[in-house]
């Protein structure tokens, strides 16, 4: 499972100087690596330098993968290409092998590092790197294509600013001490509080900072027939119009979303927006668009702008679901049906629906959002683990709906007290949330043994301050339908008819 780990990367300039010997000249060459961490996961670590040689541009990239157990295993495949999408030539790389334009690791492990180095023409400044993680699943032998990262934009990678700036230096032959040039370091988290919740595929990595502004998303045009975008749209049944498309930011300068028409009769707020700072899923942290229409007016038109801005998050949200497999879940009487349908079967589609309305909004496995169950009847049936995978979702649902309620009462208490441990397991900063799926009528609880007057605990104004310490509950017997505290001694009246304390009467009153 994912963690928001913030890491400090310490880079240190490297000189590197030279003699010629040539007419008592010495030349001197400052090198410098500039670090920039595309993605900083517990699970995977993508970041490289730049660096300006006489040969050509150097750039080296270090990869570093972990699961969260040795029973996982995974690899990493790369694919790396120009600016103008041409393979380039992959250096040998102990554990990596090449295959269809790919360079793969051999094996499935669970933690590896790999470092690239690649020497490359001068004129190449940019690189576009595509990754995928293939994780193969525990107690499997079976090798998995499926990419459980799910990046569709290739991340950028270009020489840094300050690379362009380096020359040789000549000076006399007296002796020079070492200069140290500071270097440039960046760290990104994709769940930083200054960012938002989008897994960013492929921007860099110092773009997202608060004090730095995105990179222009700019069309580029024809003169051919006048001036118009090269990559563009118009609106139904118009030709006296000519927009440019949408995209992504994070996208090669000629990869736009390739929608050509659209009805712009009607209110459309998804298509031909430039996004900044995108995911696979997300809509990024800014969206923006301006498109013409025509009129019913000769040589008049509708400019339309829109921006949309995406809010700031919290590293991220952990939720457990609590949820009701007592034997009351499958009472088929007419009573108890809700709207003709069982309690339960109302209750596995709710929560099937919940995760349907996640996996809309947020991308697989990348740890924005992390979901974990405990189902109870008599006592706790079974949990499932905090996870950000879709998967591991799924299975919920699957295990809610195979579990069976046959003998079983009603420990709500013990569920919820389940799901607290496993939130407060974890103290990482990140939002804990409970849903609690059940018909509403508890009648087991672990037996208290402490208690005092609560005005705001309505209606009852009694609150149980300690309970016997014990994992299985206890049946309340009562001879009524809720599981209401009061101090009240039978007999119970027809209204009244709740779960007495009488063994805690003297003491409650004391207090």
């Amino acid at each position: 499972m994912l963690r928001r780990k913030l890491r400090f990367l310490i880079v240190l300039g490297v000189i590197f100087s030279s003699l010629t010997g040539l007419l008592g000249v010495r030349t001197q060459t400052f090198a410098e690596t500039n670090t920039k961490v595309l993605l900083d996961e517990s699970f995977l670590n993508v970041s490289y330098e730049t660096e300006l040689t006489e040969k050509g541009n150097v750039f080296r990239i270090k990869l570093k993968r972990e699961a969260d157990s040795k029973q996982k295993k995974s690899r990493v495949k790369v694919k790396i290409l120009t600016e103008s999408d041409e393979v380039i030539d992959y250096p040998v790389v102990d554990g990596m092998e090449e295959t269809d334009e790919w360079l793969n690791e051999k094996e499935f492990t669970p933690s590896a590092n790999y470092e690239l180095e690649l020497l490359l023409p001068k004129k190449e400044k940019r690189l576009q790197l595509f990754i995928e993680l293939n994780e193969q699943k525990e107690m499997s032998e079976n090798d998995s294509d499926t990419d459980v990262l799910g990046l569709t934009e290739p991340l950028l990678l270009e020489m840094s600013k300050t690379d362009s700036s380096k020359s040789s230096k000549k000076e006399p032959t007296s002796s020079l001490a070492s200069e140290k040039v500071p270097p440039t370091t960046s760290s990104y988290s994709l769940y930083s509080e200054q960012n938002s919740l989008s897994p960013l595929a492929g921007i860099s990595a110092n773009s997202l900072t608060r004090e730095n502004s995105y990179t222009n998303k700019a069309p580029s045009y024809k003169t051919d027939n006048g001036e118009y975008p090269e990559y563009s749209w118009q609106p139904n049944g118009q030709t006296n119009v000519i927009n440019h498309q949408g995209g992504k930011d994070n996208a090669a300068a000629n990869v736009w979303d390739g929608l050509q028409n659209w009805d712009t009769s009607t209110d459309n707020y998804k298509n031909s927006y430039i996004y900044y700072g995108v995911g696979e899923k997300a809509q990024g942290d800014i969206a923006l668009r301006k498109y013409a229409s025509e009129t019913a007016k000769e040589d008049e038109f509708n400019v339309r702008l829109n921006v949309r801005g995406d809010s700031l998050t919290k590293p991220g949200v952990d939720v457990m679901f609590v949820l009701d497999n007592s034997a009351s879940m499958i009472y088929n009487n007419p009573e108890s049906l809700v709207n003709g349908r069982l309690r339960k079967d109302v209750s596995v589609e709710s929560l099937g629906k919940l995760i349907d309305q996640f996996k809309k909004n947020i991308p697989d496995n990348l740890g924005y959002l992390r979901l974990g169950s405990v189902i109870f009847g008599s006592d706790v049936i079974s949990t499932s683990n905090l996870s950000a995978q879709y998967s591991d979702w799924d299975q919920m649902v699957t295990n809610y709906q195979a579990a069976s309620t046959q003998g079983h009462q009603t420990y709500t208490q013990g569920g919820l007290i389940e799901a607290q441990k496993r939130l407060l397991a974890d103290n990482n900063g990140r939002r804990k949330v409970i849903f609690l799926l059940t018909d509403g009528f508890p009648n087991r609880s672990r037996k208290p043994v402490k208690g005092k007057k609560d005005s705001t605990i309505f209606p009852s104004q009694v609150r149980i301050t300690e309970y016997v310490a014990s994992e299985l509950g206890d049946s309340l017997q009562s001879n009524g339908s809720t599981s209401l505290y009061v101090l009240n001694n039978p007999p119970w009246s027809d209204v009244d008819r709740r779960f007495g304390l009488p063994f805690l009467i003297s003491k409650v009153e004391r207090l």
